[in-house]
């Protein structure tokens, strides 16, 4: 085989060598299956329109020329390409799959086209291994099979069944888990896990108390165990729990015990803190505990991000980073903040430390190298004709004392 192919062979879960034929029938499948008449997909055209079937003896004078014709177009154009390069095609379909398709469906539903396209997916043991748990436990079962050693990216509502019996048998292969728990048990179980290859989870609780916190870049530089001739870097580990912070605590502290056995990670960590006031709803004591917690795991953190509407609950986190006197401790190493959505929550934060610093003898520079703050995204600001949020000149002209670069996105001043 070209080596010069193999990386691209391998991607795609093949095993076997290119077809080096064009206008070759299925490969990998049996003679009879592949020119079976019942197939309702190029197969049976082959059948009806193949050079033996097309001859005079069989057509007589009155269709002989007609048959003559049609033996050029007797392959659609989707068959004259290499099983190889089709299964590319397919794997690009389940990765980016249409409107009303599902991702982790795209497979169940190209399946279903004819015998040959199945047998071409057995072959492509990454698109198996995109799991939704509500398949089937059937297909789900097979699915686990035919994925192999493959890492599995899972979605959907966990709740008890045999199904999520054997996935958790298959948990050392867990790289994307986005799921729905509502079951203290499945949280439980959860937490004592053992997935050395996840790289991204999403817990979501409840749609009424949408809560997330998202770390980016944690993971510590670990070599992936060699699967299909591949061997990569673990990637960054993304973490994400839209749920009540108390309540996934254990699961918090179990991958963040489990990352931090790893080598330290070149990368510093960017931490993500998106929507909590709505878990929180104003309990200073709890948020300032969400930030420790934090801090105890992610010490290196060079940035972070603060996506909240509420003023208030920008405030109180950044009093919390910011201490009038600077003994915080928090995220030594932090050089970059950026704040969204609460322009107000800045003011009201900057108004009340700035008396401080008076009162204790003049303002110092915040320990940051970059401040941003951004109002509306674009899309919902024209989407919605909104205008930017305000910020006062004074304000500006203060913070512009504070850090070296100060950015202002979307934030008109007035």
């Amino acid at each position: 085989m070209d080596k010069s192919n193999s990386t691209e062979v391998t991607e795609y879960g093949l095993d076997r060598p290119p077809t080096k034929s064009p206008f070759a029938p299925a490969v990998g499948l049996p003679e009879a299956e592949a020119s079976s008449p019942e197939k309702p997909c190029l197969a049976k055209a082959q059948g009806r329109l193949s050079p033996e079937s097309a001859s005079p003896s069989t057509l007589g004078p009155r269709n002989e020329a007609a048959a003559t014709d049609a033996q050029p177009r007797q392959l659609c154009h989707i068959e004259t390409i290499p099983v190889e390069l089709f299964q590319v095609v397919m794997w690009e379909i389940t990765k980016n799959p249409g409107p009303g398709w599902k991702p982790d469906h795209a497979f169940t539903k190209i399946r279903l086209v004819c015998r040959r396209w199945t047998a071409i997916l057995e072959g492509m043991p990454k698109v198996w291994a995109r799991l939704s748990l509500d398949m089937g436990e059937k297909l789900i079962d097979l699915a686990l099979t035919r994925s192999k050693h493959c890492p599995l990216t899972i979605t959907g509502d966990l709740f008890p069944s045999p199904a999520l019996d054997k996935l958790f048998q298959h948990a050392y292969r867990w790289k994307h888990l986005d799921v729905y728990v509502n079951d203290k048990f499945i949280m439980d179980r959860l937490a004592v896990r053992s997935v050395p290859l996840l790289e991204e989870l999403r817990l979501k609780h409840s749609v009424f108390t949408p809560h997330k916190i998202l770390f980016n870049d944690w993971a510590g530089e670990k070599t992936r165990t060699t699967y299909e001739g591949e061997a990569d870097e673990h990637g960054a580990f993304t973490a994400e729990f839209i749920i009540d912070f108390p309540i996934a605590n254990d699961i918090f502290e179990h991958f963040a015990r489990q990352l931090g056995k790893g080598e330290p990670n070149p990368v510093p960590p960017a931490l993500r803190i998106i929507d909590c006031s709505y878990a929180y709803a104003g309990d200073v004591e709890n948020e300032l505990k969400l930030l420790q917690r934090l801090h105890k795991h992610l010490p290196d953190t060079d940035e972070i991000l603060i996506d909240d509407p509420s003023s208030k609950f920008i405030e109180d986190a950044l009093s919390t980073l910011f201490p009038s006197n600077h003994s915080s401790g928090l995220f030594p190493r932090l050089s970059t903040l950026i704040v969204r959505k609460s322009v107000g929550g800045v003011s009201s934060w900057l108004e009340k430390w700035q008396k401080r610093q008076d009162k204790q003898g003049g303002v110092q520079p915040l320990p940051l190298q970059t401040l941003k703050i951004e109002g509306r995204s674009v899309e919902l600001t024209k989407a919605w004709r909104m205008e930017d949020p305000t910020i006062s000149a004074e304000s500006v002209k203060v913070l512009e004392k504070l850090v070296p670069n100060l950015v202002l996105n979307h934030v008109a001043v007035k």
